[in-house]
């Protein structure tokens, strides 16, 4: 159990053993997969998957197994996993982020080609393992995802600093970006553990947390602490909500003025 996972100390609990022997079984598989493709690339594969992050959506896949313990589902909660930190790795490159969850990021230690060449391994990894299990609806679940993840990037981007981004078109994005891929690792965990008449609704389940979560992360982008990102290196001139901090209206509520 990593050092975040143990802040989910109810979940686990509430998880009993065996989620946590999953859990552990997922660590050792992603440690072989960011180890299995030559000494450079192990490198920075290895730190990004060892500094840290909750696990959240490798709990999900071994939460809505009810209990089954197919290996096939250790696979999909490591391919979950390799695509978020793909996402990660990327959007370092994008935002030229020196620093994430308080470590030097890819793109700072190894330059923009290397966080890139990273980010594709871990991306086309994900797929590998999804594809070894043999089942084209886990494979198109992650796919659609992948796509979904892509074009809500692309939306939050092209909506930095508006002022005109409307709670539907933010929430959209949120689904897009962040929830879509919570939906799939439900998805996925009904799939492979014995309840596929449940995807549909353990699917729509993830999608709410997703949607939860990425709210609050950009409150807290706002309102949280300056050193949340590392210094406030990234993040600020992307964040869905930082435009509002930039309204009068925003300014008089935060007693001042926002933060360069």
């Amino acid at each position: 159990m990593n050092t975040t996972q143990a802040q989910l100390g109810a979940v686990l609990a509430a998880g009993g053993p065996e989620l946590t022997r999953l859990l552990d079984r997922t660590e050792v598989r992603l440690a072989e997969v960011a180890e299995g493709h030559g000494a450079e690339l192990a490198r920075h594969a290895t730190a990004t998957l060892s500094a840290g992050g909750k696990r959240l959506r490798p709990m999900l896949v071994f939460l809505c197994a009810n209990g089954d313990t197919d290996d096939r589902l250790v696979a999909a909660a490591a391919a979950v996993e390799l695509l978020h930190m793909a996402t990660l790795v990327h959007d370092d490159v994008l935002d030229s982020a020196p620093l994430r969850r308080g470590r030097p990021t890819v793109f700072a230690e190894g330059g923009r080609l290397a966080a890139t060449t990273t980010g594709d391994l871990l991306f086309s990894r994900a797929f590998a393992e999804l594809a070894s299990t043999g089942s084209p609806d886990a494979v198109r679940s992650l796919s659609e995802a992948s796509s979904a993840l892509a074009r809500g990037e692309l939306m939050q981007r092209a909506d930095a600093w508006s002022r005109d981004v409307t709670p539907e078109r933010y929430l959209e994005r949120c689904r897009l970006k962040t929830a879509s891929l919570f939906c799939a690792s439900c998805r996925l965990g009904a799939l492979f553990g014995g309840r596929p008449a449940m995807a549909d609704a353990l699917c729509r389940f993830g999608e709410g947390i997703g949607l939860a979560f990425q709210v609050l992360d950009d409150v807290l982008d706002v309102s949280g602490p300056w050193e949340r990102h590392g210094g406030g290196a990234r993040r600020w001139s992307w964040s869905p909500t930082a435009s509002l901090s930039a309204t009068p209206r925003r300014r008089s509520l935060r007693g001042g003025s926002p933060r360069p």
